[in-house]
């Protein structure tokens, strides 16, 4: 019954509503639950029993189908008023489950405002609208939509075009995120390092003489290193193909980092790696797209787990003169917005922190290991 194609862009709300005013009918063989020609006024779902489906042309009957439990007919009845364009007959003892067009249009209505007074008691309760007046209130709640999202799914992707509507979460959590290339170090004693790209700091042309001046023989050859999936609590390496991998020559292009003491010695080979980094994390209440900071980072947005959002048009601030409070919500979003720089050393600390425990836990099975052998030697 939920899986109704006149149902499918219903709200879940509405569709969970609808066997509660379904109706049971037990039919004998033989009898007819709709006659072609007549108006449809309900739908049914065959709960047991098969059904024959027919049509009449110039008197004589043509069966063209025959319809099983957990099949359903009629479903144009709900919709509007137009006649049967066949005839149902059961074939044996039949049970079915009735949903009646004014009952269906019930739902429906009540639904709807349910949902009406939802996003006015949370938009009234909100910091930045418990002030308005009720007027106001009311045209914001008119225009307002409430989306339901599944777990990761993307709510704003790279490269869509501009956002017309803010976005503030009622329920459950939101991430933004970006994707960066960082600078993949593999040194020659195996391990390897991570940092930002060399060409946005600002100590690029005070070491680009130095690195420029090195010796061919003591320059880092260039190889593309294996795909990586390390992931670490929203922020992961998603592993480059060969024909994404961004290698540089140290000396051709001025590549220079934090790590520019390993470049005469060490440095084995450096690519480049596409990495995503979480900025922020959004739970009940807050919001997002006021400001046009995920447009100009090129971020994703999308939910952590299932969550619900109110989607409000951005012109309805300016139409009712409330600039200064898109201004303030635009200024708290960032507030609240890692920089790039910021989430990337976040990064860093949660994969260190992993690696130490990793190597933890590494020494101490090692440990407890040497140690059994040295028990079972005595015996």
């Amino acid at each position: 019954m939920l899986r109704l194609k006149c149902c499918e862009g219903l709200d879940s709300k509405v569709r969970s509503q609808l066997p509660i005013v379904a109706e049971y009918e037990c039919l004998e063989k033989g009898r007819y639950i709709v006659k072609q020609g007549y108006e449809g006024e309900s739908y049914y779902l065959i709960v047991s029993g098969t059904v024959d489906v027919m049509i009449e042309e110039g008197g004589t009957p043509r069966y063209l189908n025959i319809l099983k439990s957990g099949q359903g007919f009629g479903e144009v009845a709900l919709v509007n008023k137009a006649p049967r364009t066949a005839s149902i007959l059961t074939k044996e003892p039949t049970e079915l489950l009735r949903i009646d067009r004014d009952q269906f249009h019930e739902v429906l209505r009540a639904t709807k405002l349910q949902e009406i007074a939802r996003k006015h008691s949370f938009l009234q309760a909100h910091p930045f609208f418990k002030s308005l007046s009720e007027d106001i209130l009311k045209k914001f709640v008119d225009n307002a939509v409430i989306k339901a999202y599944k777990p990761a799914e993307m709510i704003i992707k790279v490269g869509e075009e501009t956002v017309d509507h803010l976005v503030i979460v009622i329920s459950g959590e939101c991430f933004v995120e970006t994707k960066v290339s960082l600078d993949y170090y593999k040194l020659k004693d195996k391990r390897f390092l991570l940092d930002l790209p060399s060409t946005s700091r600002a100590d690029l042309q005070r070491y680009k003489c130095q690195v420029e001046g090195m010796s061919s023989s003591s320059r880092a050859t260039i190889t593309p290193s294996p795909n990586m999936s390390t992931r670490s609590n929203g922020s992961y390496c998603t592993g480059s193909t060969p024909s994404s991998v961004r290698s540089s020559k140290i000396a051709g292009e001025g590549v220079v980092s934090r790590y520019k003491q390993y470049f005469t010695n060490d440095v084995k080979t450096v690519v480049a790696k596409q990495y995503h980094l979480c900025l922020r994390r959004i739970g009940p209440e807050e919001f997002f797209s006021v400001s046009d900071f995920i447009a100009k980072n090129r971020c994703n947005v999308g939910s952590v787990k299932k969550c619900e959002c109110l989607l409000l048009p951005k012109i309805l601030f300016t139409r009712f003169n409330m600039l200064s409070v898109l201004e303030d919500m635009a200024a708290t979003e960032l507030r609240r917005t890692l920089s790039v720089q910021e989430a990337f050393e976040g990064f860093l600390r949660r994969r260190h922190w992993e690696l130490y425990k990793k190597k933890l836990v590494k020494e101490i099975l090692k440990q407890k290991a040497d140690n059994s052998s040295i028990n079972n030697g005595y015996r």
